[in-house]
C-alpha cells in the first residue's frame, strides 16, 4: 500500500532516533534493512532519510562481526522483548546487505561510496574464522550471486571484492546449486569486462575542450574532497555519546 504521508512520518521518526543518544530506541542492523526494503517496495525515495540510514549502517559496520551479537552498546544498544528480557542486536549479515543494496539500485540511488564501504566490510567479514564467515554469508546460493549481480548493476567495480566472493564460492561450491554458481561466474565476467572498459577510458586521451569562437575555455573547478562517510559516522557517534 503506497501511503506517502505515512512514509514521511516514519522517515521523520527514524531521522529523529538516529540523532538521539544510543538507546533501545536506536535502529538495529535488521531495522535498517527492513526500512530500505519497505521504501524500495513503495518506490519512495526520501533523500534525507536515505542519507541518515546510510550513515547509521556504516556506523554499525564498526561492530565486531565475529560475534553472534553486538556486545558494544555504544555502537548498538540492546532492546527488550515483550517479557522485558534484554535482546542483543545481530551484526549485519550478507543477506541484509543484499537487501539494502538492492533497494538502492531499485530507487536509482546507487551511492558509490556506500557500495565501497559495503565491499570493505564484507571482505573483512569473509576473512574471519570459518564459523563467523558461514554465519555472515548465510545461504551462499542466494547471497553470493545476488551481491555480485547488484554490484554489476550499480556499476561499482571492485576486483578485490569479486575475488573474495569467488574464493568464498569455491569453498562452498558443494553447497551451491549449479544455476547459482553460473550466475556468480557470469557476474564476475561482466565485472571484468566493465572494468576493462573503464580502464581503457581512463588511460585514453582526455576529451578535447572546445570553446566558442573568441571565448576562452573555462576550466572546471575540482570539488573539494568530502569527509568519508565512515569518518562522519564515527564523529556522529562520538557526538551522540557526549550528549547528556
Amino acid at each position: 500500500v503506497q501511503h506517502p504521508g505515512l512514509f514521511h512520518i516514519i522517515g521523520q521518526e527514524c531521522i529523529r532516533r538516529c540523532n538521539l543518544k544510543e538507546s533501545e530506541l536506536s535502529l538495529s542492523p535488521r531495522a535498517c534493512q527492513d526500512l530500505f526494503f519497505a521504501y524500495s517496495r513503495a518506490k519512495i525515495y526520501d533523500k534525507a532519510l536515505v542519507e541518515t540510514l546510510l550513515l547509521r549502517v556504516v556506523s554499525l559496520f564498526d561492530a565486531d562481526p565475529s560475534k553472534p551479537t553486538i556486545q558494544d552498546e555504544a555502537i548498538c544498544a540492546a532492546t527488550t522483548d515483550r517479557r522485558g528480557r534484554s535482546v542483543q542486536p545481530t551484526p549485519f549479515r550478507l543477506g541484509w546487505l543484499v537487501a539494502i543494496c538492492r533497494a538502492l539500485v531499485q530507487l536509482r540511488h546507487s551511492d558509490r561510496e556506500f557500495f565501497e564501504d559495503v565491499a570493505d566490510f564484507a571482505m573483512f567479514c569473509l576473512s574471519g574464522t570459518r564459523e563467523a564467515v558461514d554465519r555472515f554469508i548465510g545461504n551462499a546460493s542466494a547471497t553470493l550471486p545476488q551481491i555480485a549481480v547488484l554490484y554489476v548493476r550499480a556499476q561499482v567495480f571492485r576486483p578485490d571484492f569479486f575475488d573474495a566472493l569467488k574464493d568464498a564460492a569455491v569453498r562452498r561450491k558443494h553447497m551451491m546449486r549449479e544455476k547459482d554458481l553460473k550466475d556468480l561466474w557470469q557476474a564476475l565476467q561482466e565485472q571484468r569486462r566493465d572494468e576493462e572498459k573503464e580502464e581503457r577510458k581512463r588511460m585514453g586521451p582526455a576529451p578535447r575542450k572546445r570553446g566558442a569562437m573568441g571565448r576562452a575555455i573555462i576550466e572546471e573547478a575540482e570539488e573539494d574532497s568530502a569527509v568519508p562517510r565512515s569518518e562522519r559516522a564515527q564523529l556522529h557517534r562520538m557526538r551522540l555519546q557526549a550528549m547528556t
